[in-house]
């Protein structure tokens, strides 16, 4: 394996290791505001399929001979430090430090960074059905900070 194609599989197994935090977190946050439970659970399930097409296009990019240059744009640091951010959130709601207005707050930055550094979008490249997989991916967390931004507009006088 080359130095890009193990680049390109370990972008990818961090991203799904990534979805299946949020996940993680959207299904604590479900159990522990009830109030939004219906959002939280959809949320969760569709990041779950996330980690599930992240993994598809790990597969996908192993089996090429030389992975997209534009991997070499997807700094391994960051996406770790943005591993530990979710991390540190589900410690927080552990710890009891997160209310439901900072859920929803934090739930929406956390899709807007996804949103912004458009990971997948550097992969579309990737091959025979990276490209669907990657644009869909984008597409739902372009929904999911939309639903989110909806959401705590719709909420009068904010969350709490």
């Amino acid at each position: 394996m080359d130095a890009k194609e193990n680049r390109g599989t370990q972008v990818l197994g961090t991203l799904k290791e990534i979805e299946l935090l949020i996940a993680e977190l959207y299904r604590r946050f479900a159990a522990a505001f009830a109030e939004d439970l219906e959002l939280w659970e959809s949320l969760s399930r569709e990041e779950e399929g996330h980690a599930a097409l992240a993994e598809g296009l790990r597969v996908v990019l192993e089996g090429q001979d030389v992975a997209p240059d534009a991997l070499d744009k997807i700094h391994l640091a960051a996406l770790e430090t943005y591993k530990k951010g979710i991390e540190y959130q589900l410690g927080r709601l552990d710890r009891g430090e997160i209310v439901r207005r900072n859920a929803l707050f934090i739930a929406r930055d956390l899709e807007k960074t996804l949103v912004e550094r458009m990971y997948y979008d550097l992969i579309k490249g990737a091959g025979t059905g990276a490209a669907e997989a990657a644009i869909r991916i984008q597409a739902e967390t372009e929904s999911h900070f939309g639903k989110l931004e909806a959401y705590i507009a719709s909420l009068a006088g904010g969350p709490r």
